[in-house]
C-alpha cells in the first residue's frame, strides 16, 4: 500500500527530473544550431564586406566563443541526461527489490503468526507442551 505509494511518487519525481533535463537539452541544441547560423551569416558577409572586417573579426570572435560555450553546455547537459536515466533505473531497480523484500517478509511474518497461533492451539488442547511442574 504506502510502499507502493511511495515507490510511485520517486518515480514520478525522477521521470520528471528526466523531461526536464531533456527539455533544457533541446534548448541548448537549438541555440547551438542558432548561433551556428549567426556564425555562418557573419563570416559570409565578412566576405562580401572589407571595410567592417575588423569589427567582424570581433563579431566573428564572439560568436565563436558563445557557440563553443554553448556547445560546451549541450554536452555537461547530455552526460548529466545520461547519469539521471542511469540513476533512474538504478532507483528503480533498487524500489523493486525493496517492494519484493517487504512483500517477502510480509509473508514469512504471516507464516510465523500462523505457526505461533496453531502451535498455541495445540498447548492450550492437551499436554503435548512442556509445562513448568509445581514444587
Amino acid at each position: 500500500g504506502k510502499w507502493r505509494a511511495a515507490s510511485k511518487e520517486m518515480a514520478t519525481q525522477s521521470a520528471r527530473a528526466v523531461e526536464e533535463a531533456r527539455a533544457a537539452n533541446v534548448r541548448l541544441e537549438r541555440r547551438c544550431q542558432e548561433l551556428n547560423e549567426a556564425l555562418v551569416s557573419a563570416l559570409s558577409d565578412k566576405a562580401a564586406s572589407v571595410a567592417h572586417e575588423e569589427q567582424q573579426d570581433r563579431t566573428v570572435m564572439r560568436l565563436r566563443q558563445l557557440l563553443e560555450a554553448s556547445e560546451k553546455r549541450a554536452q555537461e547537459n547530455k552526460d548529466q541526461l545520461a547519469d539521471l536515466v542511469r540513476r533512474e533505473a538504478e532507483i528503480m531497480r533498487q524500489r523493486k527489490d525493496a517492494v519484493l523484500d517487504l512483500e517477502r517478509k510480509s509473508a514469512e511474518l504471516e507464516r510465523v503468526e500462523r505457526a505461533l497461533s496453531e502451535w498455541q492451539g495445540h498447548a492450550a488442547a492437551g499436554p503435548t507442551a512442556p509445562r513448568a511442574v509445581d514444587a
